[in-house]
Formats: structure tokens, C-alpha cells, sequence
């Protein structure tokens, strides 16, 4: 696989990056096997639109909140029902690694496939070497949901969600995300506390 910075080819294992007067520019040039959608962000513009994440999960936030991959991922959730309405959402980086993470397998593995399944920016800051075949595994797991149209029932509830989500390569799907720290029950399914679990996946 290879990557394309300014129309110039660079080998992949490294950020592909490039600081040009605040432009941020990246083209994926095998979409098939890497499939992201590409755009130009300036830097000199507030593009943020959701809560910074973290790798670490508190859903009892103190008086100084600060960054949370908790508060990162529900804003996403809230806000879905503006995307692509108003700005892409966006529920910050993916963090996938599973070192020198305090956020446990299923944290990250919700996380990931929420924000694929919500159709939302998909950005990993993680370091490449601390990738193995499971992280990267979820990657595209989470990059094959994208692409459908999708909306968020339970915004009342109580950290209790179900993203469905119709149109896209994966066909219909329905996600049932629990944030919260106890055991939920999500369209009928049991959903395991900080988990999220397809109830509905690949057909239509």
C-alpha cells in the first residue's frame, strides 16, 4: 500500500503529514484496500466540532472535566442528527492501540464501530508501531460501515443508544452502543456495560 502527499508517492508505517502555511493535505491512493474519504483542513479555522478524547474512560467526570473518550463519543451520538446538515461530526481520533491505553478492549472496539457506524470522520492519531493485527482489524471494521445514512434513537435515555444506519456498503445496521457503567438492555438485547452489540448487520 501506498500513500500520496502533494501527488508525491511515500512508503506507509510513518504519519503521512505535511505543515504547508497551516494546510494539512493527505491522499490514500488505494482506496480499495485503505478507503478514506479525503479532504484539506486550515488550521487557522475552528474545525473541532465535538469533545476532545482521551485513552481513558470516566463516566463520573470532576470538577475539571478535560479530555474523555466517554464525553468524546456521547457528544457524537447528540449531535448526529446535525451531520452532514450543518459540519461533519466528529468524535475525535480513534484511539485503537492497546498499550499505553487505560481504555479496555471493549471501549475501544465501541468507540471505533460507533463512530463507522454513525458515518463520521474516522481519524487514528495512534502511533503506527503500536498497531497489530487486531487494531488495525477493527480499523477497517469500522471504515466498512461507513458511507450510510444513519440516525440515533434513545437520545433521552440513559446512556443507552441504538444507531441505525441503511444505504451504505454494510447494508442495514443496527448497533446497539451502551456508554454507561452498568448492563443495558438495547432493542430487547442485552448489551454489556461500555459494549456495543449488532442486533441487525449486512442485510438490505
Amino acid at each position: 500500500m501506498t500513500f500520496q502527499l502533494l501527488g508525491k508517492p511515500v512508503r506507509t508505517g510513518r504519519l503521512v503529514r505535511r505543515l504547508d502555511k497551516g494546510r494539512i493535505e493527505a491522499v490514500a491512493s488505494d482506496r480499495e484496500s485503505f478507503p478514506f474519504d479525503v479532504f484539506q483542513v486550515d488550521d487557522g479555522y475552528e474545525t473541532d466540532i465535538g469533545e476532545d478524547t482521551a485513552p481513558y474512560w470516566k463516566t463520573k467526570p470532576s470538577g475539571f472535566q478535560g479530555p474523555n473518550a466517554y464525553f468524546a463519543l456521547k457528544n457524537a451520538l447528540l449531535r448526529q442528527f446535525m451531520h452532514r446538515a450543518f459540519w461533519l461530526n466528529d468524535p475525535d481520533c480513534l484511539l485503537l492501540r492497546g498499550r499505553e491505553t487505560e481504555l479496555t478492549r471493549n471501549e475501544r472496539e465501541l468507540y471505533a464501530l460507533s463512530a463507522g457506524a454513525l458515518d463520521n470522520m474516522v481519524i487514528v492519531s495512534d502511533k503506527l508501531q503500536l498497531l497489530g493485527r487486531e487494531e488495525t482489524g477493527l480499523l477497517r471494521r469500522a471504515l466498512g460501515l461507513r458511507g450510510g445514512k444513519s440516525r440515533v434513537e434513545g437520545l433521552l435515555g440513559n446512556d443507552a443508544y441504538l444507531i441505525r444506519s441503511r444505504g451504505g456498503p454494510a447494508g442495514r445496521v443496527a448497533l446497539g452502543v451502551n456508554l454507561s457503567d452498568g448492563e443495558a438492555v438495547i432493542a430487547g438485547a442485552p448489551v454489556a456495560r461500555r459494549s456495543g452489540v449488532f442486533l441487525e448487520k449486512g442485510q438490505g
